[in-house]
């Protein structure tokens, strides 16, 4: 796709500040956001692409947190539709939980706490997946050099659209107005923060009726990330565990996966899940939340449980398992040059009709989207 370099992609001094100009721009913090600035520099070169974070992004400790995000059958066929041949999607054993002091699975007599909203897709067996296979910037040795050359930290205030004049014509530019008076200008904006943040920054003309109603059929959920990290197996099963919070209250349940683990903090890694609503995210009831967590850990695996590291993450959008693809039709947005990335991200157009044989877009959900959305954007912007 030719384009022509905006301002030349060179710092331009205007009465409002600095401007900058690149030919796409990425917006978000986590392994999607990163993944698709990785793959933008690969085509396009390093310094046509900018990263804009909220906070501070260690590749090392990028990953898909929690216990895994590919479950059922939908799903596991989107992923395996775009796989390798030589790359397999192993399912492992049926969910537990705890209850009466022993672990049980799902489907027999004994029922679980009650699942509260978000928990219901963990019910069914977890598919094990190569990170590195769908994420190339982890297998990338030269990629962490040129990482911070890519990226800035920078709250956004504004996003607007404008049509200047080029040579070969009109072109409607994406304008990003960042609280340090700092204008970043593209012709590609790639979003990575949720349709909720893009609605509450964005002008009222940018963003289309259908998005908004494709958006609201998601769950208001953060997610609370608590990873613990071990030198020694805390247990030999490989289930998705629900441990619930509390015995008389519904406040759901944390749920997670031991697993090994190859990074620094440790050889072994518990990985939990809990979903909480805006209004309990203060930090006094997450701190309360994960000590819960901790005693009941320790109570059920008694001297194996001997944590040496933890991290605590929350993040404020969570996966849905109910979006509608079908509600944009071929699009959505007031410019084809918008993409939105991540596990809410839509599904739409061409790429959709492709795979429309092989999964149903109203099942496709999680990790599945948010793999499937970043070959969307190969597809879309690079093919």
């Amino acid at each position: 796709m030719v384009f022509e370099k905006l301002h030349s992609l060179k710092k331009v001094s205007t009465k409002d500040g600095i401007t900058k100009a690149y030919k796409g721009v990425v917006v978000g913090d986590d392994i999607f956001a990163v993944s698709a600035a990785h793959t933008l520099a690969t085509y396009w070169g390093e310094e046509s692409i900018l990263l804009i974070t909220s906070k501070e992004v260690k590749l090392e400790c990028l990953h898909c947190y929690g216990p895994s995000r590919l479950r059922g059958h939908d799903n596991i066929a989107a992923l395996a539709a775009i796989l390798p041949e030589k790359e397999k999607l192993p399912v492992g054993p049926n969910p537990i939980f705890f209850k009466e002091q022993k672990f049980r699975e799902f489907g027999g007599r004994s029922k679980s706490e009650p699942l509260l909203a978000g928990e219901e897709f963990y019910t069914e067996a977890a598919c094990t997946f190569n990170e590195k296979v769908f994420f190339d910037f982890l297998t990338d040795t030269a990629f962490a050099d040129k990482f911070d050359k890519i990226k800035i930290n920078a709250l956004i205030k504004k996003i607007g659209q404008e049509v200047k004049n080029f040579q070969d014509g009109e072109k409607s530019i994406w304008q990003i107005r960042c609280a340090d008076d700092v204008l970043i200008e593209s012709e590609f904006l790639i979003w990575g923060n949720g349709q909720k943040e893009f609605f509450n920054l964005a002008e009222e003309k940018i963003i289309d009726v259908k998005l908004r109603q494709f958006a609201s059929s998601g769950d208001n959920l953060y997610s609370l990330f608590v990873t613990y990290y071990f030198d020694h197996p805390v247990t030999d099963s490989v289930a998705t565990m629900f441990i619930p919070l509390s015995l008389t209250h519904e406040q759901g349940h944390f749920i997670g996966e031991f697993r090994e683990n190859s990074g620094l903090l440790g050889k072994y890694r518990g990985d939990f899940l809990h979903f909480i609503s805006e209004e309990e995210s203060s930090e006094e009831e997450i701190a309360r939340r994960v000590r819960v967590l901790r005693k009941g850990l320790e109570k059920i695996f008694g001297n194996s449980f001997k944590a040496k590291n933890d991290t605590i993450y929350l993040s404020t959008i969570s996966p849905c398992a109910t979006l509608d693809d079908t509600i944009l039709n071929n699009g959505y947005g007031a410019d084809e040059k918008l993409y939105f990335i991540g596990e809410n991200a839509p599904l739409i157009g061409i790429f959709y009709n492709k795979y429309a044989e092989v999964f149903n877009g109203k099942k496709i959900s999680h990790i599945a989207r948010g793999i499937l959305g970043l070959e969307q954007l190969k597809q879309g912007i690079i093919i």
